[in-house]
């Protein structure tokens, strides 16, 4: 059975985001990104499913605010959706990950609308 490992990163606008990962590092990673007023715990049956964690590197992160991350050290910049969109951009490089699919819901779209140019 693969494990769920967790742990936490700190980007500039905030010292504690909250990551977790399962699955073999060597695959292609997938990205979970929640909506609003919820976290990470939200993709928990996409991270129970056998077939995805065999085949994928799967990721999932609290957004500031949320959940077990801490919270942006300048909300009325980092709260709005150029804001949040820079700090996903951010995270996922701070993942160091070359090549991955993003999965959003709901407000997260829309994040990914607002960063796509800062995702290598």
């Amino acid at each position: 059975m693969i494990k769920i490992k967790s742990f936490f990163i700190e980007i500039n606008c905030c010292k504690k985001i909250f990551v977790k990962q399962k699955g073999n590092l060597n695959n292609p990673a997938i990205i979970f990104i929640h909506g609003a007023s919820i976290s990470s715990e939200f993709w928990k049956k996409q991270f129970a499913d056998k077939n995805l964690s065999e085949n994928f590197s799967l990721y999932a992160f609290d957004l500031p605010g949320h959940g077990k991350s801490g919270k942006a050290n300048d909300p009325q910049k980092n709260y709005t959706l150029k804001g949040l969109g820079k700090i996903v951009a951010e995270i996922i490089s701070a993942l160091s990950l070359k090549e991955y699919i993003i999965v959003t819901l709901s407000l997260s779209g829309n994040l990914i609308g607002e960063c796509v140019d800062d995702l290598k």
